[in-house]
């Protein structure tokens, strides 16, 4: 029996992220070697002991964009993971509504350990018990294996979790140096003050601790060069000079002041502040106004306190609204008593038509100084040599509000010395040398709908939580929008907040219930605009943002909105560019521009409020590049695809042509095509919705049209479905069946490829009937190869089998080579799955062969995919390698990452088959690795790869890969046990 003051053995269980992801019973670790279990382990730690519902997963699995397969990805991963971990661990992950738990007794998670020792840690040193205090740290350190989520790639961990318990870690390591220098083991402190040093180096705090330790280490030369050190870094990359502490420390050193040698107190008690009796002559300014109280913002008041202190001015920006004069006025507040001399505050009026000059603000700075006399009938260089001579070596704050530009604040700095500066502008200010800039952005849902609860009645918000959240939606984290919203609601006590909330669900009607008062978006909005038509450029600025707003993609291209306005490229580059710089929009990447939800609303309301036309042709404009785009990219894409019975579009004239070459140069080949595609897929989506909405039928069903190849190669069903329902829609507003029996056909096949097979039918069979009735048989034959997949997706394999048959009696006399290879494939895949896989080879080999001679490459590689998944299924391994390593390359050529990621596994199973079992599995695992990547399988097809893949690693992974040497295997699927 163990002595009773020993301490607890080990828990049994354990599991941990201060490191690689550790799952361990007793002595044995569970290796996780996909990177999808890991993620889902990783997740289901966040909130150990509750459930996490199944959307929360996906969205942290696929980062908010999962793909059509996720649940049933999710549930195959849930069941890996359980089969991985072995019988005692995976009763531990429960599945429980609305999703599932992974329950963890106490002691069992390094998060909740180390938690735990920080907090006892931090109680001891309240206490001035160092020793034990500095025990708890090490305990809680101790936990630590290497950086926090290291071998899990989501993310949501690297953004939104790892930086948080990172910088928990250093301050505990700084705690614990604390703790060694209040024990008097100056040089141990020193030395892990110079580790944290190194991986947090702009914390003055920390450089402080450390010049404090080596003074008291008896190294004051080392103390004079970390000083020089930490002085170097702040001016070489933050353009600073060090904070007051960290000079006073270094005349202290230099002085070799006996106070550093004095008992260090981690925890001195608080002293008052220095009392400065300010001579006659010479007033205290105290003129900051009321600061209201502020909701969140904790990280940003932090750092604008932080960079005042540091002596160089701080600018807060944002766009209007977003609550920059109320953080600077907190930031003031909270440190206004630090600097003796005074206050300045000025209001400057730079979102206004008539910004304050900067002279009339120095000469009633220098009136408020006690120096009136001195700024009359003066020059500008004269005021600001009086102002900078009446503000040195004091110790006076400098508030300046709602800042136009740089050349209006510059004149009204200080010169070096212990004054500060606060600054808020809708501008970047990006003119401003050696400023430290704090960027507000909106508020995240929680601390938005705290602050409407606080002013709306915190008993209304609580009675209906879903209604606030709308209410914050739609209010898009502004805090002007939240403040008009919440006013309007506590000024009627008859309404309810659902009641508000349907009101602010009307675009039309937003901004004008957003306005109580003196609260009003709208006029925020409107300031910022005409503060750009003052600068009088050729390019109206409302023009270029409605024009902005016509397309709903959360990114728009400079040469889309060059389309729309028909304005010079350079001309609207300009204006948005300004825009950028006062916040109306943000750019996410060179020449591409987002909206906020609330600007967007704006600018739509400019639209729909404009009496002079200005925006009529523009929706026409876009959608006809878009349109004349696409279809260029699409047959660089797919030069033999064609509709035949199709008329060319009635606008796409010479006229046309010239416009999209004006806005931007031709696609020079395929590669530019896709990237272009790739890039402008969100607008062109969205340009299928204007141009419905603007009753541009035809272009509206003929754009989805053109982006056949690109949806099926990147997968992106949903996207595609959503555009081509807006297609048949148009389709027969306008009464033309050849169109929606075209947009049907791909309707189908998309509901096909995204699991809505019976859907999938009822599109389908529409087309068939329509192509029948034209007698456009061949189509018709197409169409019904399309029903037969969907039924075969079904398990209805016979019957889809017949379909085909009707599909080859329906194009005896009117084949074309496309059209019999693809029934062909489409035969072999019914004759495989009925169990004749032999039978299934001999047509696919008759397939691929009509593939070739038609240079259909995207047939072509399917057809290969399709024979080498039966190859290996018949155990034809040497020929099945054969054929997946030929997919493999062509997949590659054509950019097809799903395609590739199947003919990995069918190449990898080949080679397992022929006996190169640590080579397949090589394959096997980078399949997985790649599906991952790519957000889930993209089809069955997918799938069954995927699951093969899986299969495969479970199977031969661990007895491939024993100790093997060299760099780490691609991630897979498989688990391996390992002893810890």
């Amino acid at each position: 029996m163990p002595p009773a003051d020993s301490p607890p053995p080990p828990p049994a269980v354990r599991f941990g992220v201060l490191g690689e992801l550790l799952a361990a019973d007793g002595d044995v670790s569970v290796t996780l070697r996909a990177a999808k279990h890991r993620e889902l382990l990783a997740a289901l730690l966040l909130t150990p002991n509750r459930p996490v519902a199944t959307g929360d997963l996906m969205d942290i699995l696929w980062d908010k964009a999962p793909p059509p397969s996720a649940i049933e990805a999710l549930r195959t991963y849930v069941m890996r993971i359980r089969r991985i971990l072995g019988p005692r661990l995976a009763a531990r992950l429960a599945t429980a509504a609305p999703g599932y738990l992974l329950e963890v007794g106490e002691g069992e998670y390094d998060v909740e350990g180390f938690q735990r020792a920080s907090a006892a840690g931090r109680a001891a040193m309240h206490r001035r018990d160092w020793t034990a205090a500095g025990e708890a740290f090490a305990a809680g350190l101790s936990l630590w294996r290497g950086a926090p989520y290291a071998d899990v790639p989501a993310d949501h961990f690297a953004r939104e979790i790892g930086p948080g318990l990172e910088a928990a870690r250093l301050r505990v390591a700084e705690w614990r140096a604390e703790t060694e220098m209040a024990l008097g083991h100056d040089a141990e402190a020193a030395a892990r003050l110079r580790e944290i040093t190194a991986r947090d180096r702009f914390r003055e705090r920390t450089h402080e601790l450390l010049i404090r330790a080596l003074a008291r280490a008896g190294e004051p030369a080392a103390a004079l060069a970390a000083y020089r050190e930490a002085r170097t870094l702040l001016a070489d990359e933050l353009g600073i000079e060090p904070g007051p502490e960290l000079t006073r420390l270094q005349s202290l050193v230099l002085a070799r002041d006996p106070a550093l040698l004095e008992p260090y107190d981690p925890m001195p008690a608080a002293e008052p502040a220095p009392v400065v009796v300010a001579a006659p002559a010479r007033p205290v300014p105290r003129q900051l106004p009321a600061a209201g109280p502020l909701t969140g913002r904790d990280e940003e008041l932090e750092a604008a306190m932080a960079g005042a202190r540091s002596g160089a001015p701080t600018v807060v920006t944002g766009p209007g609204g977003i609550g920059k004069t109320a953080l600077v006025l907190a930031a003031a507040a909270a440190i206004e008593s630090e600097y003796a001399d005074g206050c300045l505050y000025a209001p400057l009026h730079g979102a206004g038509a008539s910004p304050r000059a900067a002279e009339d603000v120095l000469r009633r700075f220098l009136d408020d100084l006690g120096l009136g006399a001195e700024g009359e009938g003066r020059a500008l260089d004269d005021l600001v040599a009086r102002y900078r001579t009446a503000v040195a070596g004091r110790r006076v704050l400098i508030v300046l509000d709602d800042a136009a530009d740089a050349a209006q604040v510059r004149p009204l700095l200080p010169g070096p010395g212990p004054s500060a500066v606060l600054v808020a502008s809708r501008n970047r200010l990006s003119g401003l040398e050696d400023c430290r800039r704090v960027q507000l952005a909106p508020l995240p849902a929680v601390e938005a709908a705290g602050m409407f609860a606080r002013i709306a009645g915190r008993e209304r918000a609580l009675a209906e939580p879903v209604a606030v959240a709308r209410v914050v939606a739609a209010c898009g984290g502004f805090p002007l929008a939240l403040r008009a919203a919440a006013a309007r609601l506590a000024s009627r006590p008859g309404w309810s907040v659902t009641d508000l909330a349907g009101r602010l669900d009307d675009a039309h009607r937003l901004l004008d219930e957003l306005a109580v008062g003196d609260l009003a978006v709208r006029a925020g909005f409107q300031v910022s605009l005409d503060s750009l038509a003052e600068d009088g450029g050729p390019l109206d600025p409302a023009l270029v943002l409605g024009a902005l707003s016509l397309c709903d993609a959360p990114v728009i291209s400079l040469h889309a909105v060059t389309a729309a306005t028909g304005a010079p490229p350079w001309e609207v580059a300009a204006v948005l560019e300004e825009m950028v710089e006062i916040h109306l929009l943000e750019s996410p990447a060179p020449d591409a521009y987002a909206l906020h939800d609330l600007t967007r609303a704006y600018a739509r309301d400019l639209v729909r409020r404009d009496r002079q036309g200005r925006y009529a042709e523009a929706p026409e404009r876009l959608v006809r590049w878009y349109l004349a785009r696409a279809g260029q990219a699409a047959r660089l894409v797919a030069p033999s695809r064609r509709h035949p019975d199709l008329p060319e579009p009635v606008e796409l004239d010479t006229q046309a042509a010239e416009q999209a070459q004006r806005v931007e140069p031709d696609l020079p080949d395929e590669d530019a095509a896709l990237e272009w595609l790739s890039q402008e897929i969100d607008g062109l989506a969205a340009a299928v919705r204007l141009a419905y909405e603007h009753g541009l039928d035809e272009y509206a069903w003929r754009l989805p049209l053109e982006l056949w190849d690109y949806f099926s190669r990147s997968h992106r069903w949903a996207q595609w479905r959503r555009a081509l329902e807006v297609g048949d829609a148009a389709a027969r507003r306008i009464g033309d069946e050849t169109a929606q029996a075209w947009v049907l056909n791909q309707l189908g096949s998309v509901c096909a490829q995204s699991g809505r097979a019976e859907s999938a039918i009822r599109h389908l069979t529409i087309a068939a009937e329509i192509r029948h009735r034209q007698g456009n048989y061949l189509v018709e034959a197409g169409t019904l190869s399309n029903l037969a997949a969907c039924h075969r997706e079904l398990g209805r394999t016979a019957e889809a089998l017949a379909t085909l048959e009707r599909a080859r009696e329906a194009s005896v006399h009117v084949t074309t080579p496309r059209l019999r290879s693809t029934l062909l494939t489409n035969i072999a895949l019914c004759v495989y799955e009925l169990g004749d896989t032999e039978g299934s080879l001999t047509l696919w080999r008759e397939a691929i062969e009509q593939f070739r001679v038609d240079g259909n490459q995207d047939g072509l590689l399917e057809g290969v995919l399709s024979l080498a998944q039966a190859l290996v299924s018949a155990g034809h391994a040497r020929e099945a390698a054969d054929e997946a390593g030929f997919a493999l390359d062509l997949a590659r050529r054509l950019r097809n990452a799903h395609s590739e990621a199947r003919a990995l596994t069918y190449l990898g199973s080949a080679l397992i088959g022929l006996g190169r079992g640590v080579e397949g599995v090589r394959h096997c695992a980078a399949s997985v690795e790649m599906v991952d990547r790519l957000g889930g399988p993209g089809d069955r097809m997918d799938l069954e790869a995927y699951r093969l893949a899986i299969d495969m690693l479970a199977e031969h992974g661990s007895a491939a890969l024993p100790g093997r040497a060299g760099p780490p295997e691609p991630v897979g699927d498989g688990g391996s046990v390992e002893r810890a």
